[in-house]
């Protein structure tokens, strides 16, 4: 599997919205109706803690239709009733192309109330099917081409925070542009992904480039807009990073309040070389 590239999608999405702006109610056809173009996790094993989904359309969507578009289902056909959190039209990028799905958090965290008259959502061994059905429609008021479904099974929780002094670093070679790769050892938040790491020049400065993020969020890829120099590189990784599961760099989600010892959580550091190949 190619790993995705935020720009691409960006652009992709932008062109696509373009096009919508410009159409008539009524004027839907295959070429112009909305699509699911991605849903993150991506992973087909998930964790039963696992926080938020995410699903990427083609076009801005009227919110009201593709909340109640959506279920989650067991092996057996069975909604999951309250698995997600109850918001209105749900949680939506200001383009209206990407819906944050939150399970409840009541159900994630261990001994809230919810959790312990309900249990939770996800249950260790079990399969699950998340759909969307074609009901959902854009702001023209077309709808999906398509109905939608991710199908994936669930294992025990994941009680660790990231570590990035556990990540591995592959650095690339001094005077190419060729690709930093980070191998995160775990499944990272795809947005966390996008937003939260950062390369520093010997100086500081942030250094301009291109992500890309890896198969099923396990890794990550930085290509800069110029040639790498011979010098002293930094990785800096905001503390509020997730996994998948809601698990900061700086904390559990899962932790109790006397867990929490106030202070301001500070960004982690990776330091790397780039070497320039003999010739």
């Amino acid at each position: 599997m190619a790993s995705r590239s935020f720009w691409l999608v960006g652009l992709a999405l932008l062109i696509l919205s373009s096009a919508q702006a410009h159409l008539q109610p009524g004027s839907c056809s295959l070429d112009v109706s909305p699509r699911i173009v991605d849903v993150y996790p991506s992973s087909d094993l998930l964790p039963k803690n696992t926080l938020r989904f995410y699903i990427y359309f083609s076009a801005p969507m009227d919110e009201a239709t593709v909340f109640s578009a959506i279920s989650l289902n067991d092996a057996n056909g069975r909604q999951i009733e309250g698995g997600f959190l109850n918001t209105t039209d749900g949680l939506w990028s200001p383009e209206g192309t990407r819906l944050t799905l939150l399970m409840d958090p009541g159900r994630v965290k261990t001994g809230l109330h919810a959790s312990n008259m309900l249990g939770p959502a996800l249950k260790k061994d079990e399969r699950y099917t998340l759909s969307v059905e074609t009901t959902a429609r854009d702001r023209q008021g077309c709808p999906l081409v398509e109905a939608h479904s991710k199908t994936f099974e669930v294992s025990g929780r994941d009680n660790s925070v990231p570590n990035p002094s556990l990540w591995s670093i592959s650095a690339p070679s001094a005077k190419s542009a060729d690709r930093l790769k980070i191998e995160t050892n775990e499944m990272i938040d795809h947005l966390s992904l996008a937003y939260r790491i950062r390369v520093l020049s010997s100086s500081g400065a942030p250094i301009p480039g291109r992500i890309e993020i890896g198969v099923e969020e396990r890794s990550w890829f930085f290509t800069p807009n110029t040639r790498w120099d011979e010098d002293e590189y930094t990785i800096k990784v905001d503390p509020i990073l997730e996994d998948i599961a809601g698990n900061r760099v700086s904390g559990l989600f899962d932790a109790p309040p006397e867990a929490r010892n106030g202070k301001q959580p500070k960004p982690s550091y990776i330091q790397f070389y780039t070497v320039a190949d003999p010739d």
